[in-house]
Protein backbone atom coordinates (compact mmCIF):
# COMPACT_ATOMS: atom_id res chain seq x y z
CA UNK A 1 0.00 0.00 0.00
CA UNK A 2 2.80 2.46 0.83
CA UNK A 3 4.26 2.02 -2.69
CA UNK A 4 0.90 2.97 -4.14
CA UNK A 5 0.47 5.98 -1.84
CA UNK A 6 3.91 7.27 -2.83
CA UNK A 7 2.75 7.39 -6.47
CA UNK A 8 -0.29 9.59 -5.73
CA UNK A 9 -0.28 12.97 -7.44
CA UNK A 10 -2.30 14.35 -4.54
CA UNK A 11 -3.91 13.09 -1.34
CA UNK A 12 -7.43 13.69 -0.11
CA UNK A 13 -9.92 12.69 2.56
CA UNK A 14 -13.66 12.33 1.96
CA UNK A 15 -16.59 12.18 4.31
CA UNK A 16 -18.29 8.84 4.85
CA UNK A 17 -21.68 10.55 4.76
CA UNK A 18 -23.20 10.15 1.28
CA UNK A 19 -26.17 12.46 1.84
CA UNK A 20 -26.39 15.65 -0.17
CA UNK A 21 -28.47 18.79 0.05
CA UNK A 22 -29.10 19.25 -3.65
CA UNK A 23 -28.30 18.34 -7.22
CA UNK A 24 -26.75 21.08 -9.37
CA UNK A 25 -27.60 20.63 -13.06
CA UNK A 26 -25.49 22.83 -15.33
CA UNK A 27 -23.76 23.09 -18.69
CA UNK A 28 -20.23 21.88 -19.34
CA UNK A 29 -19.03 25.42 -20.15
CA UNK A 30 -16.01 26.02 -17.90
CA UNK A 31 -16.57 29.79 -17.86
CA UNK A 32 -19.47 29.35 -15.46
CA UNK A 33 -18.37 26.40 -13.27
CA UNK A 34 -16.70 28.32 -10.45
CA UNK A 35 -19.37 31.05 -10.53
CA UNK A 36 -22.10 28.44 -10.09
CA UNK A 37 -20.27 26.61 -7.32
CA UNK A 38 -19.58 29.85 -5.43
CA UNK A 39 -23.23 30.89 -5.80
CA UNK A 40 -24.52 27.52 -4.60
CA UNK A 41 -22.25 27.61 -1.54
CA UNK A 42 -22.22 31.31 -0.65
CA UNK A 43 -25.65 32.53 -1.73
CA UNK A 44 -27.81 29.42 -1.43
CA UNK A 45 -25.91 27.89 1.50
CA UNK A 46 -25.44 24.39 0.09
CA UNK A 47 -22.08 22.92 1.06
CA UNK A 48 -22.80 19.41 -0.18
CA UNK A 49 -24.35 18.82 -3.57
CA UNK A 50 -24.11 16.39 -6.45
CA UNK A 51 -22.98 17.95 -9.72
CA UNK A 52 -24.62 16.86 -13.00
CA UNK A 53 -22.98 18.46 -16.00
CA UNK A 54 -24.23 18.07 -19.58
CA UNK A 55 -23.65 20.14 -22.71
CA UNK A 56 -26.52 22.59 -22.94
CA UNK A 57 -28.02 21.33 -19.65
CA UNK A 58 -31.64 22.49 -20.09
CA UNK A 59 -31.55 21.80 -23.84
CA UNK A 60 -31.40 18.09 -23.03
CA UNK A 61 -34.34 18.35 -20.61
CA UNK A 62 -36.60 20.63 -22.68
CA UNK A 63 -39.11 18.41 -24.57
CA UNK A 64 -38.80 20.66 -27.66
CA UNK A 65 -35.03 20.20 -28.04
CA UNK A 66 -33.96 17.13 -26.12
CA UNK A 67 -32.43 13.91 -27.31
CA UNK A 68 -34.57 11.38 -25.45
CA UNK A 69 -31.72 8.95 -24.71
CA UNK A 70 -29.66 11.78 -23.19
CA UNK A 71 -32.68 12.97 -21.19
CA UNK A 72 -33.27 9.43 -19.94
CA UNK A 73 -29.63 9.24 -18.78
CA UNK A 74 -29.98 12.57 -16.96
CA UNK A 75 -33.14 11.39 -15.18
CA UNK A 76 -31.43 8.11 -14.21
CA UNK A 77 -28.62 10.16 -12.67
CA UNK A 78 -31.09 12.34 -10.75
CA UNK A 79 -32.85 9.24 -9.43
CA UNK A 80 -29.54 7.83 -8.18
CA UNK A 81 -28.91 11.13 -6.36
CA UNK A 82 -32.39 10.93 -4.83
CA UNK A 83 -32.17 7.27 -3.83
CA UNK A 84 -28.52 6.95 -2.81
CA UNK A 85 -27.70 10.49 -1.63
CA UNK A 86 -31.15 11.58 -0.40
CA UNK A 87 -31.17 14.69 -2.62
CA UNK A 88 -34.27 16.81 -2.07
CA UNK A 89 -33.55 19.83 -4.29
CA UNK A 90 -32.57 20.37 -7.90
CA UNK A 91 -30.85 23.60 -8.91
CA UNK A 92 -30.98 24.13 -12.68
CA UNK A 93 -28.54 26.52 -14.35
CA UNK A 94 -28.62 27.74 -17.95
CA UNK A 95 -26.41 30.44 -19.42
CA UNK A 96 -26.23 33.03 -22.17
CA UNK A 97 -23.82 32.39 -25.05
CA UNK A 98 -24.43 28.62 -24.78
CA UNK A 99 -22.75 26.77 -27.63
CA UNK A 100 -25.40 24.02 -27.57
CA UNK A 101 -27.86 26.67 -28.79
CA UNK A 102 -25.41 28.31 -31.21
CA UNK A 103 -24.10 30.96 -28.82
CA UNK A 104 -24.96 34.66 -28.78
CA UNK A 105 -25.05 34.73 -32.60
CA UNK A 106 -28.28 32.69 -32.57
CA UNK A 107 -30.20 35.52 -30.93
CA UNK A 108 -31.00 38.88 -32.49
CA UNK A 109 -31.42 40.74 -29.20
CA UNK A 110 -30.66 40.47 -25.50
CA UNK A 111 -34.41 40.18 -24.84
CA UNK A 112 -34.76 37.32 -27.34
CA UNK A 113 -32.00 35.36 -25.60
CA UNK A 114 -33.49 36.03 -22.16
CA UNK A 115 -36.97 34.96 -23.28
CA UNK A 116 -35.55 31.85 -24.92
CA UNK A 117 -33.74 30.72 -21.78
CA UNK A 118 -36.64 31.55 -19.46
CA UNK A 119 -38.92 29.43 -21.65
CA UNK A 120 -36.41 26.57 -21.96
CA UNK A 121 -35.69 26.49 -18.23
CA UNK A 122 -39.39 26.40 -17.36
CA UNK A 123 -40.04 23.60 -19.88
CA UNK A 124 -37.07 21.61 -18.58
CA UNK A 125 -38.18 22.04 -14.96
CA UNK A 126 -41.72 20.93 -15.80
CA UNK A 127 -40.43 17.83 -17.59
CA UNK A 128 -38.01 16.90 -14.81
CA UNK A 129 -40.71 17.47 -12.18
CA UNK A 130 -42.93 14.91 -13.92
CA UNK A 131 -40.14 12.31 -13.80
CA UNK A 132 -38.74 13.23 -10.36
CA UNK A 133 -41.76 14.57 -8.44
CA UNK A 134 -40.03 14.54 -5.04
CA UNK A 135 -37.45 17.16 -6.05
CA UNK A 136 -37.95 20.78 -5.09
CA UNK A 137 -36.76 22.61 -8.21
CA UNK A 138 -35.18 26.06 -8.51
CA UNK A 139 -33.76 27.53 -11.70
CA UNK A 140 -31.30 30.26 -12.63
CA UNK A 141 -29.97 31.88 -15.78
CA UNK A 142 -26.42 33.14 -16.03
CA UNK A 143 -27.12 36.39 -17.90
CA UNK A 144 -24.35 38.22 -19.74
CA UNK A 145 -25.26 41.91 -19.79
CA UNK A 146 -22.18 43.37 -21.49
CA UNK A 147 -19.54 41.17 -23.07
CA UNK A 148 -18.15 39.13 -20.21
CA UNK A 149 -20.08 40.92 -17.42
CA UNK A 150 -23.28 39.50 -16.02
CA UNK A 151 -25.29 38.16 -13.13
CA UNK A 152 -27.39 35.24 -11.94
CA UNK A 153 -31.11 35.65 -12.53
CA UNK A 154 -33.58 33.45 -10.59
CA UNK A 155 -36.38 32.09 -12.75
CA UNK A 156 -39.87 31.86 -11.30
CA UNK A 157 -41.17 28.38 -12.00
Amino acid sequence: MEDLIERFASNFTITEDHTTEAIVFACVDHRFNQIIQDFVRNELGHERYDLKIDAGSVKQADPKTRNYSVYSWIIQNFKICIEKHEAKKLLIFAHFDCGAYGGNASFTTFEAQLTHFETAVKAAAKSIRSDCPTLEISAYIMVLTEGTEGGILPVEL
